[in-house]
């Protein structure tokens, strides 16, 4: 039998299976020889990414906009980001950056400790399908649909580096 020990695994699997399913969950955990700590109430028919920040908070992407909880409060939503046609998101390893792409020209980036949008790109010429930080946090890359085209966005400066 295979034993789960991280508490953040099983968070996002009660997140992942809504609260319809929480008392079956909590039954097939305690099998595997864990205890459901909580239960995030809102239903999400659409998930396409999930991910925790840092400092432990989870952001979680629906039709269109990015909700981030602070599970510390009972998994209380805190900041809701807006991006129409969402496609991917990811969040910072170091501080707390949330960027996202709507798979066409568009980037965004907040800061989820204030809520604020943070940077937006927007370039015509990319579908930007692959996004990422680097290590330390303070750089994103991103790619479009042609492998040899991407962008590096400094978040701090804002300065950008493209390739062609």
């Amino acid at each position: 039998m295979r034993r789960f020990s991280s508490l953040s695994t099983v968070l996002l699997a009660a997140m992942l299976l809504g609260a319809a399913a929480c008392q079956a969950s909590a039954a097939a955990l305690t099998d595997l020889g864990m205890k459901l700590e909580r239960t995030i109430t809102e239903y999400f028919p659409h998930r396409y990414s999930i991910g925790f920040l840092p400092d432990g908070r989870l952001a979680v992407t629906n039709s269109g906009e990015i909700a981030v909880y602070d599970l510390d409060k009972g998994g209380v939503r805190q900041f809701t980001f807006k991006l129409p046609d969402l496609y991917k998101m990811v969040v910072s390893p170091v501080g707390s950056y949330v960027a996202a792409t709507d798979g066409g020209s568009t980037v965004r980036v907040w800061d989820a400790m204030t809520g604020e949008l943070a940077r937006e790109i927007n370039q015509k010429t990319f579908n930007f399908t692959g996004i990422a930080f680097t290590p330390d946090g303070q750089n994103l890359v991103f790619c479009a649909e042609n492998p040899t085209h991407w962008v590096v966005l400094n978040i701090p400066s804002g300065e950008l580096t493209t390739s062609r």
